[in-house]
């Protein structure tokens, strides 16, 4: 994603970033959440998913480390469309 960012932009963004520590089954985010910002997997896996009507729960992905979530409502400034969980520490 970020591969043709220039050197000094890549700086700027590192330094806005934080590191945050996820134990497996909990929350990220809600569907309809408001937006948080990006957040970029460094390790481990998370589980984007919806529920339906009845409370069953659709998945819609799992990501891996290297992989992002929440890119949607950074750039619409809509809530979040889905769900979010860790599936490891």
């Amino acid at each position: 994603m970020f591969a043709t960012v220039s050197e000094t932009l890549l700086q700027e963004i590192l330094a806005a970033c934080r590191e945050k520590v996820f134990m497996k089954g909990e929350t990220l985010f809600v569907e309809r959440d408001p937006p948080r910002g990006l957040m970029v997997l460094w390790r481990g896996g998370l589980k984007i998913y919806k529920l339906g009507d009845t409370g069953r729960e659709q998945v819609l992905d799992i990501v891996m480390p290297g992989g992002s979530v929440a890119e949607l409502p950074l750039l619409d400034g809509m809530p979040d469309p889905a769900s979010c969980q860790a599936m490891e520490d």
